[in-house]
Protein backbone atom coordinates (compact mmCIF):
# COMPACT_ATOMS: atom_id res chain seq x y z
CA UNK A 1 0.00 0.00 0.00
CA UNK A 2 1.24 3.56 -1.09
CA UNK A 3 2.65 5.63 2.34
CA UNK A 4 -0.13 8.21 0.93
CA UNK A 5 -3.05 6.51 1.48
CA UNK A 6 -2.37 5.36 5.33
CA UNK A 7 -1.86 8.74 6.10
CA UNK A 8 -4.64 10.57 7.85
CA UNK A 9 -4.83 13.89 6.50
CA UNK A 10 -6.24 15.87 9.14
CA UNK A 11 -3.36 15.34 11.52
CA UNK A 12 -1.56 17.42 9.49
CA UNK A 13 1.18 18.70 8.86
CA UNK A 14 4.04 15.91 9.89
CA UNK A 15 2.11 13.71 8.49
CA UNK A 16 2.28 15.59 5.31
CA UNK A 17 5.59 16.27 4.99
CA UNK A 18 6.50 12.32 5.77
CA UNK A 19 4.22 11.70 2.39
CA UNK A 20 6.28 14.05 0.22
CA UNK A 21 9.40 12.59 1.83
CA UNK A 22 8.04 9.07 0.72
CA UNK A 23 7.03 10.59 -2.89
CA UNK A 24 10.48 12.05 -3.33
CA UNK A 25 11.93 8.76 -1.99
CA UNK A 26 9.86 6.99 -5.10
CA UNK A 27 11.20 9.35 -7.70
CA UNK A 28 14.56 8.81 -7.15
CA UNK A 29 14.05 4.94 -7.12
CA UNK A 30 12.52 5.69 -10.53
CA UNK A 31 8.87 5.15 -9.48
CA UNK A 32 5.77 7.15 -11.20
CA UNK A 33 3.51 9.32 -9.20
CA UNK A 34 0.49 11.38 -10.06
CA UNK A 35 0.15 14.32 -7.80
CA UNK A 36 -2.07 17.26 -7.94
CA UNK A 37 -0.41 20.14 -7.79
CA UNK A 38 -3.17 22.61 -5.67
CA UNK A 39 -3.16 19.42 -3.44
CA UNK A 40 -6.98 18.59 -4.13
CA UNK A 41 -9.39 18.63 -6.68
CA UNK A 42 -10.29 21.60 -8.51
CA UNK A 43 -13.06 23.53 -6.71
CA UNK A 44 -13.43 26.74 -9.10
CA UNK A 45 -13.33 26.77 -12.44
CA UNK A 46 -9.73 28.00 -12.83
CA UNK A 47 -7.01 25.95 -11.39
CA UNK A 48 -5.43 28.35 -8.47
CA UNK A 49 -2.43 26.82 -6.70
CA UNK A 50 -1.63 29.57 -4.23
CA UNK A 51 1.40 29.03 -2.06
CA UNK A 52 0.82 24.80 -2.95
CA UNK A 53 5.04 23.43 -2.57
CA UNK A 54 4.46 19.69 -2.99
CA UNK A 55 6.12 20.44 -6.83
CA UNK A 56 8.42 22.62 -5.66
CA UNK A 57 9.88 20.26 -2.76
CA UNK A 58 9.89 17.20 -5.02
CA UNK A 59 11.87 18.61 -7.97
CA UNK A 60 14.21 19.82 -5.14
CA UNK A 61 14.25 16.18 -3.72
CA UNK A 62 14.53 14.52 -6.98
CA UNK A 63 15.55 16.99 -9.59
CA UNK A 64 15.98 14.70 -12.44
CA UNK A 65 12.81 13.51 -12.55
CA UNK A 66 10.56 12.79 -15.72
CA UNK A 67 7.93 15.77 -15.27
CA UNK A 68 4.62 14.82 -17.32
CA UNK A 69 1.54 17.46 -17.46
CA UNK A 70 -1.75 16.10 -17.67
CA UNK A 71 -4.65 18.45 -18.13
CA UNK A 72 -8.48 16.78 -17.91
CA UNK A 73 -11.20 19.09 -19.64
CA UNK A 74 -14.85 18.41 -20.36
CA UNK A 75 -15.27 17.57 -16.35
CA UNK A 76 -15.78 20.66 -14.69
CA UNK A 77 -19.80 20.78 -14.10
CA UNK A 78 -19.87 17.32 -13.76
CA UNK A 79 -22.26 15.65 -10.80
CA UNK A 80 -18.58 14.70 -9.33
CA UNK A 81 -17.02 17.84 -9.11
CA UNK A 82 -17.58 20.82 -7.10
CA UNK A 83 -19.12 22.90 -9.60
CA UNK A 84 -22.41 23.34 -7.85
CA UNK A 85 -20.15 25.04 -4.81
CA UNK A 86 -20.07 22.24 -2.49
CA UNK A 87 -18.45 18.49 -2.45
CA UNK A 88 -20.76 16.17 -3.92
CA UNK A 89 -22.43 13.75 -2.17
CA UNK A 90 -20.82 10.42 -4.32
CA UNK A 91 -23.94 7.97 -2.97
CA UNK A 92 -26.56 10.00 -4.32
CA UNK A 93 -24.86 10.81 -7.41
CA UNK A 94 -24.24 7.07 -8.21
CA UNK A 95 -27.93 6.27 -7.57
CA UNK A 96 -29.16 8.50 -9.52
CA UNK A 97 -26.98 8.49 -12.22
CA UNK A 98 -27.90 3.91 -11.72
CA UNK A 99 -31.76 4.65 -12.11
CA UNK A 100 -30.79 6.95 -15.19
CA UNK A 101 -28.74 4.53 -16.85
CA UNK A 102 -31.62 1.80 -16.41
CA UNK A 103 -34.64 4.52 -17.56
CA UNK A 104 -32.72 5.43 -20.96
CA UNK A 105 -31.20 1.92 -21.42
CA UNK A 106 -27.79 3.03 -20.71
CA UNK A 107 -26.88 3.65 -24.73
CA UNK A 108 -28.88 6.49 -24.91
CA UNK A 109 -28.06 8.36 -21.67
CA UNK A 110 -26.28 11.76 -22.73
CA UNK A 111 -22.46 11.62 -23.11
CA UNK A 112 -20.12 14.04 -21.57
CA UNK A 113 -17.05 14.77 -23.95
CA UNK A 114 -14.06 14.49 -22.08
CA UNK A 115 -10.40 15.53 -23.15
CA UNK A 116 -7.20 14.04 -21.81
CA UNK A 117 -3.94 15.68 -22.71
CA UNK A 118 -0.20 14.41 -21.75
CA UNK A 119 2.70 17.16 -22.37
CA UNK A 120 5.82 16.50 -21.60
CA UNK A 121 7.34 20.43 -22.15
CA UNK A 122 11.05 20.63 -22.66
CA UNK A 123 11.36 23.93 -21.27
CA UNK A 124 9.87 22.65 -17.75
CA UNK A 125 11.14 25.49 -15.28
CA UNK A 126 12.40 22.85 -12.52
CA UNK A 127 14.60 25.24 -10.55
CA UNK A 128 12.75 28.54 -10.56
CA UNK A 129 11.23 29.56 -7.22
CA UNK A 130 7.90 28.20 -5.61
CA UNK A 131 5.64 31.00 -7.12
CA UNK A 132 6.91 30.95 -10.40
CA UNK A 133 6.69 27.19 -10.79
CA UNK A 134 3.15 27.60 -9.57
CA UNK A 135 2.11 30.65 -12.02
CA UNK A 136 3.20 28.32 -14.55
CA UNK A 137 1.19 25.02 -13.79
CA UNK A 138 -1.70 27.52 -13.46
CA UNK A 139 -1.12 28.63 -16.66
CA UNK A 140 -0.70 25.10 -18.13
CA UNK A 141 -4.18 23.79 -16.36
CA UNK A 142 -6.13 27.20 -17.01
CA UNK A 143 -5.26 27.48 -20.76
CA UNK A 144 -8.47 27.04 -22.21
CA UNK A 145 -11.11 27.33 -19.19
CA UNK A 146 -14.14 25.56 -19.51
CA UNK A 147 -17.54 27.04 -18.60
CA UNK A 148 -19.46 24.30 -16.19
CA UNK A 149 -21.03 22.03 -18.29
CA UNK A 150 -24.57 20.25 -17.48
CA UNK A 151 -25.39 17.13 -19.11
CA UNK A 152 -28.91 15.75 -18.27
CA UNK A 153 -29.52 12.44 -16.97
CA UNK A 154 -31.72 11.11 -19.46
CA UNK A 155 -32.32 12.62 -22.99
CA UNK A 156 -35.54 13.08 -21.37
CA UNK A 157 -35.14 14.82 -19.01
CA UNK A 158 -33.49 18.36 -19.83
CA UNK A 159 -33.09 19.94 -16.43
CA UNK A 160 -31.52 16.48 -15.13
Amino acid sequence: MSPLLEIDWSAGAPELRDAIAACATALRDGDNLVLYPSGHLQTERLEKLGGASAVSTLLESAPECRVVLVRITGLWGSRFGWAGGRQPLVAPVLLRGAVAALASGGFFMPRRQVTVELEEPVEFPRSVPREELNRYLESFYNVNPQPALHIPLTPWTPGG
